[in-house]
């Protein structure tokens, strides 16, 4: 990281509870709440979550809020238009390099939208796949968020893991689009994700690929380049049963990675709840260092911070360099 920039080394500031708006003894009595009733505890919390048509069942074949319907991109963004959060900083980004991009609110969303437009234009959809192998910059953040705004469950891979395990998601999932970046600098390094997607995913699937460093890549049959695309028209904020996929990880077991995937009630309902519960407040610059590929990371990161309105601090690159 570089000195003088958004991210200083120059001071650090705990995080001290007490100047937050939820003390010790309040999680103490959300916690012995939680367990006296989990069923009343958690259709409380669901109640904070913006619905079109509000749950009555609570946990039903295991389905958090089975019958509830709602947005899952007006929960995360859209309730905050016409508010005084959309006119505040939504992200700051650094790389490595020093580079830095701040987006508002109201420019982030401008952003998703145009980027669901091309999500739309290559023909995804409500319950198609989106897998993502780049790293966390503003185009690849709204790229996810767009996809949510679509209703296409999207799954995050780790850029740090080989051909071979992204080839295992491809497959699990059946992707209609996987998004990648030519390269990205990590540590005075170029990555070359797109040398490793074009091992890894089979040539029917299609490939958008972000201009990240310039640098040269090969083209197969179904890449698209994102600055050749037409955004297709408006994009309305698909509205979904609670149970329908958000987006997916896998898991290590024995034999290898499992797919698991995250219902759209249930999942918004307890990261709205505990992105408050530690504490973060609109008012707040939030930084989380886990990257979407692991469950922090995505919770943490793409959904939490924004469903409160904190402005979030993206990093991309090696924290510790080059220093």
């Amino acid at each position: 990281m570089h000195k003088n920039r958004v991210l200083t080394l120059g001071m650090v500031i705990p995080p001290y509870l007490k100047y937050k708006t939820i003390s010790t003894d309040e999680l103490k009595k959300l916690y012995r709440s939680s367990i006296e009733d989990v069923y009343s505890f958690w259709m409380r919390e669901a109640e904070q979550l913006v619905w079109r048509v509000k749950p009555t069942k609570v946990f039903e074949r295991g389905v958090w809020f089975i019958d509830g319907m709602l947005s899952p991109y007006e929960n995360l963004l859209g309730r905050h238009r016409n508010t005084f959060i959309w006119d505040k900083v939504a992200v700051i980004w650094e790389d490595e390099n020093g580079e830095i991009r701040v987006l508002t609110y109201s420019q982030l969303d401008a952003l998703v939208s145009k980027m669901a437009g091309v999500l739309k234009s290559l023909g995804v959809g409500q319950g198609d796949w989106v897998l993502f192998y780049a790293p966390p910059t503003p185009e690849i953040l709204a790229l996810a968020h767009a996809a949510v705004k679509l209703g296409a469950p999207f799954e995050p891979v780790f850029t740090g893991w080989g051909w071979w395990a992204l080839a295992k998601r491809v497959a699990n999932r059946r992707p209609k689009l996987v998004v990648t970046v030519d390269a990205f600098p990590r540590k005075g390094k170029a990555v070359k994700t797109k040398e490793v997607v074009d091992r890894a995913v089979p040539e029917d699937v299609k490939v958008l690929v972000v201009e990240r460093m310039a640098v040269r890549v090969g083209r197969r049959r179904n890449d698209v380049f994102l600055q050749e695309v037409e955004p297709g028209g408006f994009v309305e904020d698909v509205v979904v049963a609670a149970g329908h996929p958000l987006f997916g990880l896998h898991a290590a077991y024995r034999e290898g990675p499992r797919p698991i995937t995250h219902a759209t009630g249930g999942y918004l309902v307890q990261t709205y709840a505990t992105t408050r519960w530690i504490g973060v407040r609109p008012r707040d610059t939030y930084f989380c260092t886990v990257i979407p590929g692991w469950i922090t990371g995505v919770t943490y990161l793409l959904f939490g911070p924004f469903m409160v309105g904190a402005t979030v601090v993206i990093y991309e690159g090696g924290p510790d360099y080059p220093h």
